[in-house]
C-alpha cells in the first residue's frame, strides 16, 4: 500500500487552486494547507514534503525537523538558499514553463521600442500624420545574460528575427542558438555590443548588483535593457541616473529591488522606461501542479529530482 504522505502547501496569494488540483489529481495525498504564518508555524514541523510558493516565510525553515524535500512553485529560489533550510533536505524549483511566456514578453517589448509604438499610438491619439524612422532587428545585436531554460528561449526569438545574439553566463556553453559566448571575467566587453540586453541571471551573491554604474557606462548609448530576472541584480538608482543623463536608451522592467515598486520612484514617470508588475512569466497553477507530481513520482521511486537546486551556488 503506498505511503500516505503529508504535504505543506502554501501559497502567499491564494492557494486554493492548488489545493483543488492536488485533491483531483493526487488524493492520496494528505494536505496540510496554510494560509497564514501562523498556520505553517503549526505544520511545518509534521509534513513530508512543502509545496510552496516564492514568498513563503523562509525563517521557518528550521522547523523542518520531518520534511525530506521542499518544491517551490517557481523558478526564483534565492530566499530560500538564504535561508536555514536543513542539510538533509533536498530544494528543487520550477525549471519549465516560463521561457515561451517570458519569451513572448522580450520580444513584445523589443518591438516596442524597434517600432517606436508609443509615438505611433501618440501621433494616432493627435490625428498626426508624421512617418517616424524606425529601426529593424535583422542584423541587431541581442545580448542574453544567463543562458539557462529562459535566456535560451529568448535567444531563438532573436534567431527568428535575424539578430545576432550574444550570450554571457557563469558557465558559458557550447549551444547554436548563441553567436559568441562571453565568461564572467569579460562582462563589461559584454555589455558594450547589445542593442537589446535581456536579464536572465538567477539571483545570487555573484550576481547581486551586478548591473551598477559601470556597466551602464559601457553600455551603448541606444541600448534597452529588459529585466525579467530579479530586481536587485540591478543597481536600482545607478540606473535610474544612467537613465536620466542617456548614458543607455531605456528600460523594459517587470522586477525590481521593492516590490510592488513604491509610488515615489522616478522609474513611472520615465518616458525611456516601461514598468510592469511582475508578470512576465506567471507561474500558473495548473503547471505547478503537474511538475509537483510529476516530481512526486521520481521522489517516490528514490530518483532524482528534477530541478534541483545547488544551495552553495544559489540556483
Amino acid at each position: 500500500m503506498m505511503e500516505k504522505l503529508r504535504v505543506l502547501v502554501f501559497h502567499h496569494e491564494n492557494v486554493e487552486p492548488y489545493v483543488k488540483l492536488l485533491r483531483r489529481m493526487a488524493p492520496e495525498l494528505e494536505l496540510l494547507v496554510c494560509t497564514t504564518e501562523q498556520d505553517i508555524d503549526k505544520w511545518i514541523g509534521e509534513a513530508d514534503i512543502l509545496f510552496v510558493s516564492t514568498r513563503f516565510p523562509t525563517r521557518l525553515l528550521a522547523k523542518c525537523s520531518r520534511a525530506k524535500w521542499i518544491q517551490v512553485m517557481g523558478a526564483g529560489v534565492e530566499r530560500f538558499v538564504q535561508g536555514n533550510i536543513p542539510k538533509s533536505v533536498t530544494l528543487t524549483r520550477v525549471d519549465v514553463g516560463f521561457g515561451d511566456k517570458i519569451a513572448e514578453y522580450v520580444m513584445a517589448y523589443i518591438l516596442f521600442f524597434s517600432q517606436r509604438i508609443a509615438e505611433v499610438i501618440e501621433n494616432q491619439r493627435r490625428k498626426r500624420w508624421e512617418p517616424l524612422d524606425l529601426t529593424w532587428l535583422k542584423g541587431e545585436v541581442l545580448g542574453v545574460a544567463g543562458v539557462g531554460a529562459v535566456g535560451m528561449e529568448v535567444a531563438r526569438r532573436g534567431r527568428c528575427f535575424g539578430m545576432k545574439v550574444v550570450g554571457f553566463d557563469l558557465e558559458p556553453k557550447n549551444l547554436p542558438e548563441i553567436d559568441h559566448w562571453y565568461s564572467w571575467n569579460e562582462f563589461l566587453e559584454f555589455v558594450t555590443l547589445p542593442k537589446y540586453l535581456v536579464i536572465c541571471l538567477p539571483l545570487t551573491r555573484k550576481t547581486e548588483g551586478l548591473f551598477g554604474r559601470e556597466a551602464f557606462e559601457a553600455m551603448r548609448r541606444d541600448s534597452i535593457i529588459i529585466n525579467v530576472a530579479r530586481g536587485p541584480i540591478i543597481r536600482e538608482t545607478e540606473l535610474i541616473e544612467a537613465l536620466r543623463t542617456r548614458k543607455i536608451g531605456g528600460a523594459v522592467l517587470d522586477v525590481f529591488e521593492q516590490e510592488p515598486l513604491p509610488i515615489q520612484s522616478p522609474l513611472w514617470q520615465m518616458e525611456n522606461v516601461v514598468v510592469t508588475p511582475h508578470h512576465a512569466g506567471p507561474s500558473l497553477p495548473q503547471e505547478m501542479v503537474e511538475f509537483f507530481l510529476a516530481n512526486l513520482s521520481r521522489f517516490r521511486r528514490g530518483e532524482p529530482l528534477r530541478g534541483q537546486v545547488d544551495i552553495e551556488r544559489g540556483f
